[in-house]
């Protein structure tokens, strides 16, 4: 799980390797955890709402495309994953005399780190498996669909 929060900085030098190595590992799997969570329940939210959606008036083609909205929620997902840091920091490293700076820069790191992949991963998500979107909002760019005639000489 080291390899999963290679960005995580060891901030407080006076920390065992073998506690922070601990600690690193709890949160890989926590980090693991939540973002897939996140990116399964924004999907599926984003694919409910997309599919909510009717167009009843010409304007409501060019309306803004508020399923997209849900991406939101890599916020929340982020907060998770930093507020259990913090809290994993203090369990795990809590008693050997270690700063609460040590713990801001690392629970800041996770956050940072879990808010990205969510709302990167979950965006790809959407826009790489086509069944989330209904077809009426689909971009269909014309000449993918369109079949070339033969040019006559």
């Amino acid at each position: 799980m080291n390899s999963v929060l290679f960005w995580v900085s060891s901030f407080d030098k006076e920390v065992p390797f073998e506690n922070w190595e601990r600690f690193i590992n709890a949160m890989g799997f926590v980090v693991i955890l939540t973002v897939v969570l996140s990116v399964f329940a924004i999907a599926a939210l984003y694919n409910w709402s997309a599919f909510r959606k009717r167009i009843s008036t010409p304007g409501d083609l060019f309306a803004p495309y508020t399923p997209m909205y849900w991406l939101l929620l890599c916020i929340l997902s982020g907060l998770t994953a930093g507020v259990i840091s913090a809290v994993e920091y203090d369990a795990i490293l809590g008693t050997e005399g270690t700063t609460g700076a040590g713990k801001f820069v690392v629970s800041t790191e996770i956050f940072g780190g879990t808010l990205l992949s969510v709302c990167l991963l979950a965006w790809l998500c959407i826009l790489l498996m086509p069944f989330l979107t209904p077809s009426k909002f689909r971009y269909r760019p014309l000449w993918l669909f369109v079949k070339r005639r033969g040019v006559r000489q």
